[in-house]
């Protein structure tokens, strides 16, 4: 099978320069299921509010799904052709569904909330981008240049580190949102370096050093507990010291 690269070249001084990052190289016929990207809206929060809590379902079937504190979230490994979405916040509870759905669609859907009313404000699919599958690597690290992307990390140990300088990228771990205790987990034991803009990292547990040089960027971890936005009330909360060190 023929691995597409997405256009992700790297030169040979800057891979030496990074200490061997390499760009990611893709499987078309890899691709994750179908994900919905979204953001719920309950209006104007106070620094350091905890993030609202919504209940979803795919089919009728609970998803373990955690809102990061500037209210977005995400749905993985929704079932092909269709899927019906339920949202419920409080005691409001609303719909949708999804179609059509294929291998790597991505769709996003913003939620407005009150605690009487849960409307969706609006739901399109990202044309023309993809979600593509970026296997583990056991040595070496990954740079990203590509624009307009989502890539899911497998669980395991990522041995290298990742360097994210594209805009409008996704990165988020592959599992279909089970509890903590049963999701696998995609851990990054180098360092997580970020450089582009509107980059939103999801359920990637790292383990080295993150550092945040670009804009409008969001790192959340909820399974350790950690969160980085430059875009949101909440800075980070690592109580528990399993997270990264954090280099802005």
């Amino acid at each position: 099978m023929r691995n597409v690269s997405l256009g992700l070249a790297l030169s040979a001084s800057l891979s030496a320069a990074c200490g061997g990052l390499v760009a990611p190289e893709v499987d078309p016929a890899k691709l994750p299921g179908p994900i919905l990207i979204g953001r719920i809206d309950t209006g104007l929060r106070a620094a350091g509010e905890d993030p609202p809590e919504i209940a979803v379902a795919v089919d009728g079937a609970p998803r373990s799904v955690f809102v990061a504190p500037d209210g977005t979230f995400a749905v993985r490994s929704l079932p092909e052709g269709s899927a019906r979405i339920e949202l419920a916040y409080g005691e409001a509870r609303t719909e949708l569904v999804l179609a059509p759905l294929e291998r790597g669609a991505v769709f996003e859907v913003v939620v407005n909330a009150s605690p009487a009313e849960i409307q969706v404000a609006s739901s399109f699919r990202r044309e023309g981008v993809l979600a593509y599958d970026l296997p583990v690597r056991r040595a070496g690290g990954v740079d990203i240049a590509e624009n307009d992307a989502v890539f899911f990390l497998e669980p395991g140990d990522y041995a290298g580190g990742l360097v994210v300088r594209g805009r409008r990228v996704v990165l988020l771990g592959d599992n279909a949102d089970e509890p903590c205790e049963e999701r696998g987990r995609a851990r990054l034991r180098g360092d997580l370096e970020i450089r582009g803009s509107d980059v939103r990292v999801l359920d990637v547990a790292p383990r080295g050093v993150v550092r945040i040089g670009g804009e409008a960027v969001r790192v959340h971890s909820p399974c350790d507990g950690l969160w980085r936005g430059t875009t949101a009330p909440r800075r980070i909360d690592d109580a528990g010291g399993r997270g990264p060190l954090i280099d802005l």
